[in-house]
């Protein structure tokens, strides 16, 4: 979600009685400094208070996350830059998992959509992308880094042979570079106060229209993707979890 013109990026979980859990993480912006954090994930059975509480001191089998969150230009360029030199970071870092933030390859701004958008790959594509720079760019990334990488979002085009539409998409890459997820914004954000701001994603972007999960292995397990106001809709959550057993949700914004 957006804070004060600022970016917010959080994975959380959606319930407390999965068969294994995760520390669940929010990072906000504060001023004007770009933020890199980090967080450590636990996986663990639900075998009791004690045992949980026992095991949770030893942090060395703990896979560890970076957050990027970086301020974005108009200049596509730059922030590709820019997310390169956030990515190595993480990398350098020990990160087995980074996240971007939503629209990261140029302004958020609906009369910037379609300018910055591209032709983004399917799940299952590991074939050069040279359709999409930030696609290539992110694939190449987690091919160098051995590291999964949760995409934030960029605009995609779509043209179906009639028309040509616009969505606010997630791709998610293995650390072989394959795409294994890719999920386009379900709820667009709308909103109109009295007097106050009037922003509305659907005057150009168009929804997406399904769940999107992908297999995280040892390290994460299931892991279920949202777009910020996606996470405010709480039967989405239920279903990532509930039908697809998701240990963690992850929804850039």
């Amino acid at each position: 979600m957006r804070l004060g013109g600022r970016l917010q990026l959080s994975a959380l979980l959606a319930s407390s009685t999965f068969s294994t859990i995760a520390s669940a993480f929010v990072v906000t912006t504060t001023g004007k400094a770009p933020v890199l954090s980090f967080t450590k994930l636990t996986r663990r059975r639900f075998l009791s208070q004690r045992n949980m509480s026992s095991s949770s001191s030893s942090s060395s089998n703990k896979p560890k996350v970076a957050l990027l969150q970086f301020a974005v230009s108009s200049n596509k360029q730059e922030n590709h830059q820019r997310a390169s030199e956030y990515l190595k970071r993480a990398s350098t870092s020990g990160c087995q998992l980074a996240v971007l933030p939503e629209i990261w390859n140029g302004p958020y701004a609906t009369a910037a959509f379609e300018e910055y958008a591209e032709v983004l790959p399917c799940v299952g594509a590991e074939d050069s992308m040279d359709a999409s720079p930030s696609a290539q760019l992110l694939q190449q990334h987690a091919i160098d880094y051995q590291m999964w990488i949760v995409g934030g979002s960029i605009s995609e085009k779509v043209n179906d042979g009639t028309s040509t539409k616009l969505y606010n998409t997630c791709l998610v890459f293995d650390p072989k570079g394959k795409v294994v997820a890719k999920h386009r914004k379900v709820h667009l954000f709308d909103i109109d106060v009295p007097g106050g701001i009037t922003f509305r994603e659907s005057d150009t972007l168009s929804p997406g229209e399904s769940l999107t999960v992908f297999d995280g292995g040892e390290d994460f397990g299931m892991v279920g993707i949202g777009i910020c106001y996606d996470i405010r809709f709480p039967e989405y959550s239920q279903l990532l979890t509930q039908k697809y057993n998701c240990n963690l949700l992850i929804f850039p914004g």
